[in-house]
């Protein structure tokens, strides 16, 4: 378990657990006089999510051995006093580092707005895309390379900047280069992009918009692509709506 998870969960228990110590209240039913007691359906949903919480890590095992351990003659407010130290004990163990937890790492899509790429090369299709996007779908983080100035930066400097950032690429692929052979094929900036994000995002979350006669390329092959004919690219957009829900983009 995560070092923050892990504090904020006890922080939760230990509130709880005073919100259950807050119902004590005098019993007289006992042969040994009156005893506090708190109210008993409240203190065993309470013990329950302690145990569970308990249960989850193997450095909190001693401290799941103290909360079952077995002692006669006592009431449910002195277990309730008690299971309030384990877990107090427990807090202050990790925020010591007595226990050591890992620090959780933002994970590439987690926490993080959702921001889509948009590659292309010098067709202005691209820019349809984007609208499409930002009025449509109400995605404000849209980027690509004419969003600001790269003027002598490494290309690949320029794409681990965006990296950082996207959780979704789209690629226009627009016939814009002729080969010896006649055809045409989109650009190679178009291709290595292609590449660069199915690498760091996987492929499920790069949409390829492929104009009709573009030429396709081995790693292209056997991929799903979104076609468009001639400059009619919001063909597109239905089956890529499609996807960026699917990825729990929009």
């Amino acid at each position: 378990m995560y070092k923050d998870k892990a504090l904020n969960k006890l922080n939760n228990l230990i509130t709880e657990g005073n919100k259950v110590l807050s119902t004590q209240h005098y019993s007289d039913s006992s042969l040994y006089g009156s005893i506090k007691f708190v109210d008993d359906n409240l203190f065993n949903i309470w013990k329950n999510k302690l145990k569970v919480f308990l249960s989850q890590d193997e450095k909190f095992k001693t401290s799941l051995d103290a909360f079952n351990e077995k002692i006669s003659m006592i009431t449910n407010c002195s277990l309730t006093k008690r299971y309030l130290g384990i877990i107090t004990a427990l807090k202050d163990s990790i925020e010591d580092n007595t226990i050591v937890l890992e620090q959780e790492t933002e994970s590439f899509n987690e926490n993080k707005e959702n921001c889509i790429f948009i590659g292309h090369g010098h067709s202005n299709l691209w820019k349809e895309v984007a609208l499409f996007l930002k009025d449509e779908l109400n995605l404000s983080c849209v980027n690509y390379f004419e969003k600001e100035s790269h003027t002598g930066q490494f290309i690949g400097d320029a794409l681990r900047t965006f990296q950082n950032e996207t959780t979704f690429a789209i690629i226009v692929m627009t016939a814009e280069d002729e080969t010896k052979d006649n055809t045409m094929r989109t650009r190679q900036n178009v291709i290595h992009e292609t590449g660069f994000f199915q690498g760091k995002l996987g492929f499920e979350k790069v949409a390829i918009l492929k104009q009709d006669g573009v030429e396709t390329f081995s790693n292209i092959d056997g991929l799903q692509y979104i076609p468009f004919s001639e400059n009619n690219i919001n063909q597109t957009f239905y089956q890529l709506q499609k996807m960026l829900k699917r990825e729990g983009i929009i």
